[in-house]
C-alpha cells in the first residue's frame, strides 16, 4: 500500500540521519573520534595506513579527503545498516512493523548509535544472507567479504551461519559448530575484548527476548508435533541452539557474546513470525502484545539501569540542530 511503503520511506530516511548525524553520541564516540583524528593526521603527514578491517579505514581516509568529519563515516555505516536490514525483511517477507517492535530498542539503538564499524559488518552480513537466500550466491560471497573488511568478527559469525544453515550429518555439524565457537573465543580472549577493560553487561538483556522466543518455538513446535521439513524451520531449531550456547558463553566473555549475538538478533524475527503463523484469533494479538512488551521493558531495563546509556545514548545532540 503506498501509505505502508511511505512511511517505510520516511522511517529509514529520518533513521538513518539520527543516527549517521549524531553528535557525541554513543558509548564508543570517542574512540572512533580519537581512530578518525588519527588517521587524518597520517593522511596530512603523507603516511600510509591500512590494517585488518580496511573498507572502515578507507572510508574514513574518504571522509578526511572529502572534508567529511567523523559524520561522513557514521553516515555511511548507518546507511549499510539500515539497507541490510530492509533487503532482510523484505527477502524474507516480514512485516516492517515486527521489526520496528523486536529491533529498534534492543539491536538497532545499541548497534546502530555505538559499535560503528560492526553495525556496517552487521549490515554487509545480513545483504549476504539475504543474496544467498535468492541464490546470488557470488553477491552474498561478495558482501560476506565486505562484512569482514569492517570489522574482523564478521569472520566467525559467517561461519556460525554456514554451519546452521547448510545441511550437514548431525555429527559433523556439531563438531564444526562446537570448533567455531571454541576457535572464536580462543581468539578473541587473545585481544583486547578480554583484557578486561570491557565488560558487556547488557548482553543478557538483549538475548532475553531471542532466547524466550527460541525456547517458545521448540516448545511450540513439540507440542503441535510440527515437522522440520522446510530449511526456515531447521535453521531455526539450529538457531535456538546457538542462543542457548550464547547465553553459556556470556558467563565466559560477555563482550565477544554480545558483539557476536548482534549478528543473529535481526533472526529474532523469523521465530517471531514462524510462529505468528500458528495462531489466529485473540491468541495472535496476544502473542504481538506480550513480545512487543518483553522487547521495550529488556530496552527500558537497560536504558534506565544502565550508566553507559544515559552518558553515552540518552543525551542526544544531532549535528543538523546544533548548526540551525
Amino acid at each position: 500500500m503506498p501509505g505502508k511503503s511511505l512511511f517505510r520511506t520516511f522511517f529509514l530516511i529520518f533513521s538513518v540521519l539520527f543516527f549517521g548525524l549524531r553528535l557525541e553520541v554513543g558509548g564508543d564516540w570517542d574512540s572512533y573520534l580519537s581512530m578518525y583524528q588519527i588517521i587524518n593526521r597520517m593522511i596530512d603527514e603523507g603516511q600510509y595506513l591500512m590494517g585488518v578491517e580496511p573498507l572502515y579505514i578507507m572510508l574514513n581516509i574518504l571522509s578526511a579527503t572529502i572534508g567529511g568529519d567523523i559524520y561522513f563515516v557514521n553516515f555511511v555505516c548507518s546507511s549499510i545498516l539500515f539497507l541490510g536490514f530492509w533487503f532482510f525483511c523484505k527477502t524474507f517477507e516480514i512485516n516492517f512493523y515486527y521489526f520496528l517492535f523486536l529491533l529498534s530498542g534492543s539491536v538497532l539503538f545499541v548497534l546502530g548509535m555505538g559499535f560503528v564499524r560492526q553495525s556496517a559488518a552487521v549490515g554487509m552480513f545480513l545483504l549476504a544472507v539475504s543474496s544467498i537466500h535468492i541464490g546470488s550466491r557470488k553477491r552474498g560471497l561478495f558482501f560476506f567479504l565486505c562484512s569482514i573488511f569492517f570489522h574482523y568478527s564478521a569472520a566467525f559469525a559467517i561461519c556460525l551461519y554456514l554451519f546452521l544453515a547448510f545441511r550437514f550429518k548431525n555429527s559433523l555439524l556439531i563438531a564444526l559448530f562446537v570448533f567455531s565457537l571454541g576457535f572464536g573465543v580462543f581468539y578473541n580472549k587473545m585481544g583486547v575484548y578480554s583484557s578486561g577493560q570491557y565488560e558487556s553487561s547488557g548482553v543478557y538483556l538483549r538475548l532475553f527476548v531471542p532466547v524466550t522466543l527460541s525456547v517458545f518455538h521448540i516448545v511450540c513446535c513439540s507440542f503441535l508435533n510440527v515437522r522440520r521439513d522446510s530449511f526456515i524451520r531447521i535453521f531455526l531449531h539450529r538457531l535456538a541452539f546457538l542462543y542457548a550456547a550464547f547465553l553459556c558463553l556470556a558467563l565466559v566473555n560477555s563482550t565477544i557474546v554480545d558483539r557476536m549475538s548482534f549478528y543473529f538478533s535481526p533472526f529474532t524475527i523469523l521465530f517471531f513470525v514462524d510462529d505468528l503463523k500458528r495462531l489466529d484469533g485473540v491468541f495472535r494479538y496476544f502473542f504481538v502484545v506480550v513480545v512487543s512488551f518483553l522487547s521495550f521493558l529488556s530496552f527500558f531495563i537497560w536504558i534506565y539501569f544502565s550508566k553507559n546509556a544515559i552518558d553515552g545514548w540518552l543525551n542526544y545532540k544531532n549535528i543538523i540542530l546544533v548548526s540551525l
